[in-house]
C-alpha cells in the first residue's frame, strides 16, 4: 500500500512537470503562439516587399508613374499646375 502511494505521488509530480514545467505543454503552447505571430509578421513583410519591388519596377519603367510618386510623396507640382487642399470641416472644428 505504501509503494502504491509513492508511485502515485511520483506519477502526479511527473504529470505536473510535463504540463507546467520548464518545457511543459503550457510553455509549448506559448511558443506556438509566438511562432504564429512571427510567421504572420513575416508574411505581411513579404507582401510589403513584393509591393515595393513592383512599385520600384514601375518607377524605373514609367516616367508618368515616377512623376505621380514624386507629387504624392513630396507634394511637388509643376509651375503651371494648381494644388488644392481639401479640408474636412468636422476635423477643423474639433467635432
Amino acid at each position: 500500500m505504501k509503494t502504491l502511494i509513492i508511485y502515485t505521488v511520483i506519477v502526479v509530480l511527473l504529470l505536473f512537470y510535463l504540463i507546467f514545467g520548464h518545457n511543459g505543454i503550457v510553455k509549448y503552447n506559448e511558443m506556438l503562439s509566438v511562432q504564429r505571430s512571427y510567421e504572420s509578421e513575416i508574411q505581411k513583410l513579404d507582401e510589403k516587399i513584393a509591393y515595393l519591388q513592383r512599385e520600384l519596377e514601375l518607377i524605373k519603367q514609367d516616367n508618368a508613374y515616377l512623376e505621380y510618386v514624386i507629387k504624392r510623396e513630396l507634394g511637388l507640382q509643376k509651375s503651371d499646375e494648381d494644388q488644392y487642399i481639401l479640408v474636412d470641416n468636422a476635423t477643423t472644428l474639433g467635432q
